[in-house]
């Protein structure tokens, strides 16, 4: 430690590669957690379980109740769409990963 005391270039120089050996760790790292979350990013999907008939499916995209209906090819008046113990209006928003009930309403007789 007293040779750095003694020539401040040399302390400068030892400084400099310390920080650079910490910078490209750190730069790794964050490179790695990058790919880690490339890997285990899932679609931005919303799980759907489509009644009367019973069917599992996952729509992918949609932000708001009246995009899933259209998604399915549902109008508005034919269908409830539930979060939840909680019915949705078409404008109400739609998260990724959502568990949504759609349960057709039609008459057939």
């Amino acid at each position: 430690m007293r040779q750095l005391e003694a020539c401040p270039h040399l302390a400068s120089e030892v400084l400099a590669g310390y920080i650079q050996q910490i910078m490209k760790t750190d730069i790794s790292h964050s490179q790695q957690e990058v790919r880690v979350a490339e890997e285990t990013r899932k679609p931005a999907v919303v799980h759907v379980l489509l009644q009367p008939e019973d069917k599992h499916l996952e729509i992918p995209k949609v932000k708001t109740a009246r995009q899933l209906l259209a998604a399915l090819s549902l109008r508005e008046e034919t269908a409830l769409v539930a979060r939840g113990d909680e019915l949705l209006t078409p404008d109400r928003h739609i998260w990724p990963g959502d568990q949504i009930l759609v349960r057709k309403v039609t008459s057939s007789g």
